[in-house]
């Protein structure tokens, strides 16, 4: 009963915009595929099948089905996997695997930073990608480790400011991930926008690190679907 109640709160997902490729994906969808597999062997057989031999081969056309996606679903992702997934972003501290389109720009990001900071120092990224202070080596300063919709609100902006002056971060990376699963979408123009114009304020862009595929067309602004990073120096 609890599997089938939260399958079904988690249909509403479309009305409240989550995607199936957003954050809340492992909290939703899990437990919709097995209320949808129980839906499939049990409640239709159970209520639309009466001859127990029908319902025998109806199940096992259900598991034939099944399996047949899980198949589908498994090569797709292998062949996606290939043909998208082919940079590979290296440092001392580790690498992996991504798309150009996210390994170009944040390969040379985490080369200026270790270009640009010593040893030691406290580089900010938002509204998120800590993955970048890890390649870099480089200490992240504030408390919240993301700065997502809710999480820099009202005074913990203001203490967000007061402890980028504390740690005297020279450097501020300006990370281009939309968030719509939050309502708000761009970060310093949807929300925490005191804190963007405080940087703007006392840094200035001093690099921009885009995919190779749009560094001659002008590149994508804050809010486009196209990954970019900003690099924001102290004045």
């Amino acid at each position: 009963a609890v599997i089938s109640i939260f399958s079904l709160l988690s249909i509403l997902r479309a009305a409240f915009n989550v995607t199936i490729s957003g954050p809340f994906t492992p909290f939703l969808i899990p437990m919709l595929v097995v209320g949808y597999i129980y839906l499939l062997f049990e409640i239709i057989p159970a209520i639309f099948i009466k001859s127990q031999s029908v319902r025998i081969h109806w199940q096992q056309a259900s598991a034939l089905l099944v399996a047949s996606m899980i198949l589908a679903m498994a090569v797709n992702s292998t062949i996606k996997l290939r043909r998208e997934n082919t940079f590979q972003v290296s440092s001392s501290r580790g690498s992996f695997i991504t798309s150009n389109e996210i390994g170009e720009p944040l390969a040379e990001a985490v080369k200026y930073v270790r270009e640009h900071t010593p040893a030691g120092a406290s580089v900010l990224t938002l509204p998120l990608f800590t993955t970048l202070n890890f390649l870099a080596d480089r200490d992240y300063p504030l408390k919240e480790e993301l700065a997502l919709p809710g999480f820099l609100s009202d005074e913990k902006e203001m203490e967000a400011i007061e402890q980028i002056k504390s740690h005297n971060v020279n450097l501020i990376l300006i990370v281009n991930i939309t968030t719509p699963a939050f309502g708000n979408r761009v970060f310093g123009a949807d929300y925490n926008l005191e804190l963007m114009r405080w940087i703007a304020e006392n840094y200035h862009l001093a690099a921009r690190f885009d995919p190779k595929t749009v560094r001659n067309g002008g590149g994508p602004k804050l809010g486009d679907t196209q990954f970019f990073i900003m690099a924001y120096e102290k004045n």
